[in-house]
This record gives structure tokens, C-alpha cells and sequence, in this order.
């Protein structure tokens, strides 16, 4: 049976994830809300929307329209007003990542949605792809044996005029390394314990802030990660996964593009044929929203948990502005 959901944000990736809810056959889309009337608008022409209820208020559409649930795709900076909102009302949240603007408002979130008894997941989509669901079977199937050290390399060429991201302090590691970091918790099954962080900003740089980080992680079970990303990439690119490489006492695995590869020398690389699934990405989260409703369960990206990935975002910060290694914790 489908649920009733209300959509708050239909902006660039608001409309990817109003493309999923209407192909979805879980969820019934009933509002749409969004402050710019003209981009309300364009989408409800765009998606042939006539007869739909569209807002340019949260409190309006909550108190007009009947929903289960509320999916927001607003700017961090907005994440726990229409947040607290939802759940004071009864609401079930699903929200884009990050989980919020700061890791104390994650955690002001966090605990509304659970005081509400209110289900409240983070879509981390990255997680809900072939190639990450394979290595995690390989990886917990201990194939490549015991792991040695890890690299992450993130390249970009990121230009989006006028929106929030070209002001940020840190617009790759705020609004985009939440990515990468959770997929490092989900692939490997440990957890972050400190980290050693420096940005800077290159010359031909377009955005404000820093948009290049580089990062050493120490994690549970002695290895460590080195991760270096970059939005200001001029020449090659990598895919949004970025290139990694996962050192172990077996083998050494490699994700480039959507390739996964086993290696036990330099002159042998063998694909790995990934997993199948039947939905991906924003398709999958939905779908997992649904089924943790349904089943009365915790989803797999749980606000809660996610605070843990939302940790290192805000541990990097810390470092790169003191200059310290920094103890990564939620609390």
C-alpha cells in the first residue's frame, strides 16, 4: 500500500528525488512545498502537476494536507526548523544529507524524532549502490584478508552559480565528504577514532571557501585512511565515488568508475561482478524508508547512526581550523 508523503525543497535535487517519488510505488505524493513560487511553478508544469497541492509554507501544507511522512530537500541551514516541524506533528522524516547545518542541531534532530517516536532517516545513497554492496560482502566475507590501509581520491570540477555551496567556508567537506566519509563506516564496518585534516583553496578557485581537503583517518582496527578531494578539479575526473584503494594481507581491492577490481600483484587486476539490485540510489532509499515503516524497524541509515558520519564531517573542521589531530565522537 502507498504512503502519503509531503516534499519540501524542489530545487535542483529536489526535482530528482520528485522524480523517484512519482515512479515509486510506495509512496503517493500529496504536497510540495517550496518558498520560491516560481520554481513551484515551473515544476508543477515541468511534471504536469496540475491539481497537486503546492505551498509556499510548511505550516500551511502541514495543516491543509493529510501525510505520513515528509521528504526534505532544503539547504542544510534550514534542516532543523522544518525538521522539528515535521516531527512535532507526528511526521515521519526522510531528509538529504547532511543531517544537519551543525552536529548539535543533528543531535537537537535527533533527539525530537525519538522523544516523537518518530522514524527519521538520512539518505546516504551512495551506500545504495552495486558496487559498495559488493565490497561490503568481500570486505566482511574477509576475502582480502586483514585490512592494511585505505585510499580515497576525489576529483571534481563542481560549479553551481548562485547557490549556498559557492559561500560555504567548506563546500566540499560539508555539503559533499559526508558522502565519502559514511561510505568508509559502511564498507569497512569500523569506526572513526581520530583525524588529522588541511584544506586550502587553489588559485583558479571559484568558490569562496576551501574546496580542496586532505585528510588522514585512524580507525578501529588499526589502519588508517588517507582521503584527498578536491571540487576544483581542471582536468581528470573521477566518478562522484571518487578512486579507492583497500590494502589487505590477501589482496588489494580497487574501485574505480563502477568497476570493482582484486588484485595479488601489480600485473593482475580481476573484475568482480558486482551485486544485484533490483533499485538504487534515491529509488533504494525510499524503498527503504517504506520497509522500515512498514516492518517497524530502524532503516539502515538511521538518523541516529548517521550522527557517526556526521562526526567526522564536523571532527575535520575542527582540525583544519586548529591544526590538531582531533578524537572523533558524537556526543
Amino acid at each position: 500500500m502507498a504512503r502519503s508523503i509531503i516534499q519540501v525543497g524542489v530545487g535542483a535535487m529536489g526535482r530528482h528525488w520528485l522524480e523517484a517519488i512519482l515512479r515509486s510505488p510506495h509512496w503517493e505524493l500529496v504536497a510540495l512545498v517550496d518558498t520560491n513560487r516560481e520554481t513551484l511553478r515551473r515544476v508543477m508544469d515541468l511534471y504536469s502537476l496540475a491539481g497537486k497541492n503546492c505551498f509556499t509554507d510548511l505550516e500551511e501544507a502541514l495543516s491543509k494536507v493529510e501525510a505520513e511522512a515528509v521528504l526534505d530537500v532544503t539547504p542544510p541551514s534550514f534542516r532543523k526548523e522544518v525538521c522539528l516541524r515535521a516531527v512535532s506533528v507526528g511526521k515521519h522524516v526522510l531528509s538529504e544529507k547532511p543531517l544537519a547545518d551543525t552536529l548539535e542541531n543533528a543531535k537537537i534532530i535527533v533527539e525530537a524524532a525519538e522523544k516523537a517516536n518518530r522514524l527519521f532517516m538520512v539518505s546516504q545513497n551512495y551506500r545504495f549502490q552495486p558496487a559498495p554492496r559488493t565490497i561490503k560482502k568481500i570486505i566482511s566475507d574477509r576475502e582480502i584478508g586483514e585490512i592494511g590501509y585505505v585510499t580515497v581520491s576525489f576529483h571534481k570540477g563542481v560549479k553551481s552559480p548562485g547557490t549556498f555551496r559557492e559561500t560555504m567556508d567548506y563546500p566540499l567537506v560539508v555539503d559533499m565528504s559526508i558522502h565519502h566519509f559514511d561510505l568508509m563506516r559502511f564498507l569497512l564496518g569500523k569506526e572513526p577514532l581520530t583525524v588529522q585534516a588541511r584544506s586550502w583553496k587553489p588559485s583558479w578557485s571559484w568558490f569562496r571557501g576551501d574546496p580542496c581537503v586532505n585528510c588522514i583517518f585512524e580507525f578501529s582496527g588499526g589502519f588508517s585512511i588517507h582521503y584527498l578531494g578536491s571540487w576544483v578539479a581542471r582536468g581528470f575526473e573521477t566518478s562522484w565515488n571518487g578512486e579507492w584503494r583497500i590494502e589487505g594481507s590477501r589482496q588489494s581491492l580497487h574501485w574505480r568508475e563502477e568497476g570493482v577490481f582484486l588484485s595479488t600483484s601489480p600485473e593482475e587486476f580481476q573484475p568482480v561482478t558486482l551485486l544485484s539490485m533490483p533499485v538504487v540510489g534515491l529509488d533504494f532509499a525510499l524503498e527503504e524508508f517504506h520497509s522500515a515503516l512498514t516492518e517497524e524497524r530502524v532503516p539502515e541509515t538511521a538518523a541516529k547512526d548517521n550522527l557517526k558520519s556526521l562526526a567526522m564531517v564536523y571532527a575535520t573542521l575542527q582540525s583544519i581550523e586548529s591544526g590538531k589531530k582531533i578524537s572523533i565522537t558524537e556526543d
